[in-house]
């Protein structure tokens, strides 16, 4: 099994409106602009032993959302799916996997970090 871990930190401005909104609506968090989608599925697949079937992340999803307003801290867990598409036998294939991730919001500043572990299974 491997279990390679690496850390991916995401910084960036967020306005005081927008970031009270994410108590109601994590999810808005993904359709900001400088949250990079991207950027990050290109740091998980960089991670991932098996590249079989050229795996592409999509259905970016978040839940879990807690702030402390008293430290300024918080935590909230991005679920995303592994779709992978093998064109000699035309078959397909979906794992869902999540980040955990540990952020802190100070002066309009957000940086969240999370570990990701890829637990594929090799021979």
């Amino acid at each position: 099994m491997n279990q390679h871990s690496q850390t991916h930190t995401i910084k960036f401005q967020l306005d005081d409106a927008l970031f009270h909104q994410l108590i109601t609506d994590p999810n808005l968090l993904i359709n900001h602009d400088s949250f990079d989608t991207i950027q990050l599925s290109s740091f998980i697949l960089n991670h991932i032993e098996d590249l079989d079937g050229a795996p592409e992340l999509t259905d970016f999803r978040m839940d879990r959302w807690r702030f402390d307003s008293e430290t300024k801290t918080g935590k909230f867990r991005l679920h995303f799916a592994i779709n992978r598409r093998f064109c000699c036998s035309d078959q397909e294939s979906c794992r869902t996997d999540y980040l955990d991730f540990s952020f802190s919001y100070t002066n309009q500043n957000f940086e969240a970090t999370a570990n990701y572990f890829d637990w594929t299974v090799s021979a």
